[in-house]
């Protein structure tokens, strides 16, 4: 593309058009695909690996409910306009009186409808209640038409203006007694979904289960210390790598899981193992959208709120239609957040020093996992587009968003983040400060030694004008750069920090249109129509799948009815008395989703039972508080 521009340029001005079309024509003409993710004549994908027998990572899963749901619109239970002086008890009020309705059917209490206007904010604001929405009239800069947050003053210092979820962030901890076992699978290569384990008689499908591979000394030998250069090596148990799943089944000692693992768990490196998550303080089915925040400045550079909005131990969450102007830290950030959606929403001018820990655009940040990011923009940050959270941040997805005056790269940035793909990312500017515009390898020492900060992350049809991609390949990994327009893909010589090999590199500067457009859309649609051709098959078992399970707020239940049949779907006490009729009555084959929400169930061990046509299943569900 850049050779291409540089000829357009010098031609004479008469013969120019003629000539910038024969040049682009022939390969615009030519739709190509990697043979390691090509559609076939049906339109589903077919994977090859690359010469190292490493395949692509499935990102399907990222997204609000892993993708397959649209994000619902919640009907409007309480409602605030703007009002004399500050404004912020107001609307917490407002949340906290939709917070303490109950959970209806759908798994929502309702939304907190905020009327156009300027709202005065001097303080915090947090949305701790699932199944609450907030929603504002819209995300632009005028009043009249947009719910407008006008945030002022700086108490407490640099605070997170929204804070949306729990306190605390936990990382996944709360194990629950009893359940920690040992895989003992020799290798879980990538794209795997299902390993042995040593005993697998407590865990029950359902179970919220954390996958852990220690950071071993072996294991950091293998990734040569962290890749740093004159930082100190990474240290055991600082990277410890983690996944959030889910069981699906369970056949003796070999568990399936719903989502694949980013990165092969090799037994020789480090010896893994998994527990059963709690899910004690995890909110879920939030969401905040249609709303602008306009943090104003203080007296000095950093005088002012830091976060716009922040989501915290939260999972099937979404941000939608949200724009933050004038943040420090970050416009939007996630921890501990689990299938989460954020979509058409902008991260526009931050206000700080240009260091370190600053001027994040969306910020994907510890233990952010399968969070999807699309349909974005973000202006004259460090980094727009990162994931901050090292080796516990996996399965993240960068999808038709923009940037333009990036001072600095977006990028996996620290620690070993692990399958975090950039799909139809484009720069709309030239390079402001530095001209890696996007980032995929070795960052060595900057940071508190942030080293190898990517594997198995990929570059999918972007275009970074005349910005670089630094893409690289980590030890016992890859990376990969598929369909990249820009001035140079680059892996090593004087203008790259710190050397690594090069990265799986396919299709740099051709204009030609990459088949598919999208990795992850295309993968999307191809779960999809398996999810779809599962439901119907003429042979098929009746399959029942509750999630969430230990049950905090309320759990879907997913039927699978291989034909048309008379249901009784119920959830049974230890004593055997029926505490819950989800359905009676007749289903058609297909697939079918039942919600139980447990408002006068006590903490404990409960049973569902699935009748159809004769087939009878049962699982355990356990209730928390």
């Amino acid at each position: 593309m850049l050779l291409r521009r540089l000829l357009c340029c010098a031609v004479p001005l008469l013969g120019a058009l003629l000539f910038c079309m024969l040049v682009a024509a022939p390969v615009l003409a030519q739709p190509w695909s990697s043979p390691l993710a090509a559609p076939d004549a049906d339109g589903r994908l077919t994977y090859a690996p690359d010469a190292d027998g490493f395949v692509l990572p499935d990102f399907s899963h990222a997204g609000y409910r892993g993708g397959l749901v649209p994000l619902p619109d919640v009907p409007t239970v309480v409602t605030v306009a703007p009002g004399p002086g500050d404004d912020t008890n107001r609307i917490q009020a407002a949340m906290d009186e939709a917070g303490a309705r109950p959970l209806g059917a759908d798994g929502f209490r309702g939304a907190v409808q905020l009327a156009a206007g300027t709202y005065d904010i001097a303080g915090q604001l947090w949305l701790q209640h699932g199944g609450v929405v907030l929603r504002g009239a819209g995300s632009g800069d005028d009043p009249a038409t947009a719910s407008i947050l006008r945030v002022t003053g700086n108490e407490p210092a640099q605070r997170i203006l929204l804070r949306v979820g729990a306190r605390r962030n936990t990382l996944w901890g709360g194990e629950v007694s009893g359940t920690r076992t040992a895989v003992t699978s020799e290798r879980i290569p990538i794209g795997a979904r299902s390993f042995t384990v040593a005993d697998a008689s407590a865990l029950s499908v359902g179970d919220n289960l954390i996958l852990v591979h220690p950071s071993t000394q072996t294991w950091l030998d293998a990734i040569d210390g962290g890749g740093v250069d004159l930082d100190p090596a990474w240290a055991p148990g600082d990277d410890d790598i983690v996944f959030n799943r889910i069981v699906t089944a369970l056949d003796g000692n070999r568990v399936t899981v719903d989502v694949p693992v980013f990165y092969t768990l090799d037994r020789r490196r480090s010896e893994s193992y998994v527990y059963v998550h709690n899910r004690n303080n995890l909110v879920t089915q939030v969401g905040v959208e249609q709303l602008r925040i306009d943090i104003q400045p203080g007296d000095a550079i950093e005088d002012h709120a830091w976060i716009g909005v922040n989501l915290v131990t939260v999972e099937d969450a979404w941000v939608r239609d949200v724009a933050v102007k004038g943040y420090g830290g970050s416009a939007i950030r996630t921890r501990t957040t689990t299938r989460a959606t954020i979509t058409n929403s902008q991260a526009l001018d931050p206000l700080a020093q240009i260091a370190g820990e600053r001027m994040y655009g969306f910020n994907l940040d510890v233990a952010s996992q399968h969070v999807l990011v699309r349909d974005s923009y973000a202006s004259n940050g460090r980094h727009h587009y990162a994931t901050v959270g090292g080796a516990l941040t996996s399965g993240n997805v960068f999808l038709d968003n923009r940037s333009e005056g990036a001072l600095f790269a977006s990028e996996p940035h620290r620690r070993w983040s692990m399958g975090i793909l950039y799909d139809n990312h484009r720069e709309l500017s030239a390079p402001v400060i530095d001209s890696r515009l996007l980032w995929i390898g070795n960052r060595g020492d900057f940071g508190e030694a942030h080293g190898w900060s990517a594997a198995h992350s990929v570059a999918w049809n972007v275009d970074l004008g005349a910005g670089w991609l630094l893409c690289q390949q980590p030890p016992t990994a890859q990376n990969y750069s598929i369909g990249t327009d820009a001035a140079f893909v680059i892996h090593d010589g004087p203008s790259v920090p710190y050397a690594g090999a090069a990265c799986y590199e396919e299709g740099t500067n051709r204009a030609g249109t990459l088949e598919p457009r999208s990795l992850y859309l295309a993968q999307l649609d191809d779960r999809r129509r398996a999810v779809s051709t599962e439901a119907t098959p003429e042979t098929a078992a009746l399959e029942v799948e509750v999630f969430p399970n230990p049950v905090v707020q309320v759990a879907t239940v997913r039927l699978m009815v291989p034909t048309a049949a008379e249901a009784r779907v119920s959830v049974y006490d230890v004593l055997g008395r029926r505490v819950a009729a989800l359905h009676d009555g007749p289903l058609a084959a297909g697939a079918h989703a039942l919600s139980w929400t447990p408002n006068r169930a006590s903490a404990g061990v409960y049973v569902l039972v699935a009748e159809v046509d004769g087939q009878r299943t049962t699982q355990r569900l356990s209730v928390v508080r």
